[in-house]
């Protein structure tokens, strides 16, 4: 089966209390084998899996966040392809500076992170905007249709699976922090653009 595949490293800022996360997320187009197509007569399906999650310690000086984000986007198997978007809300500002600065070799998406309305893109500075309540909704469904992946040897894997009990307010078992689920769904924010996924296979 033929797969394309293209990469998203979506970064989370914390303040000083909280954590900062990275997550690196793959985008597959899986072309359909003959008996697939003939079945469901698509070509293909799009797919999404986290490669790589990273939850950097508190107080962790945002240079060093910076540096930690060019070594992932140079490792070998990210080094092609690849996208960073970052959170540029707040504290942000001068980490996206930082990070246009540190030669990373691809393009940057600063995202502003709002309480409500709707997603703007072309703001100034190369920002655009976007609602939590979308970005997290926007992940949670791909997780619902089965259409978002974690690579089973990541250390965060379930600690990621605990910060989204919490956003659906399951309460006990949950984790009390979201930076895990916010690098990835910026990641996927960018991820999707241009695409359909409602399609689910069979």
């Amino acid at each position: 089966m033929q797969q394309n595949r293209w990469i998203w490293i979506g970064v989370d800022l914390g303040q000083r209390r909280d954590y900062s996360a990275i997550a690196v997320v793959e985008r597959i187009y899986e072309h359909s084998t003959a008996q697939d197509f003939i079945q469901t007569g698509a070509d293909g399906q799009w797919w999404f899996r986290v490669r790589l999650l990273e939850r950097i310690r508190r107080m962790t000086p945002y240079p060093e966040v910076v540096e930690r984000v060019r070594e992932i986007a140079n490792m070998p198997l990210i080094a092609m392809g690849r996208t960073v978007v970052v959170d540029g809300t707040g504290v942000g500002a001068p980490v996206v500076d930082l990070l246009r600065r540190a030669g990373l070799g691809c393009s940057i998406y600063p995202i502003l992170i709002t309480g409500g309305g709707r997603a703007s893109t072309g703001l100034r500075g190369g920002y655009e905007s976007v609602s939590r309540s979308e970005l997290l909704t926007g992940m949670q469904v791909l997780v619902e249709q089965g259409r978002l992946k974690v690579a089973g040897r990541s250390k965060q894997a379930e600690t990621l699976r605990r910060e989204m009990l919490g956003l659906k307010g399951k309460g006990p078992g949950s984790e009390v922090h979201d930076d895990l689920a916010m690098a990835v769904a910026l990641g996927l924010w960018k991820a999707r653009v241009g695409i359909r996924v409602e399609q689910v296979r069979r």
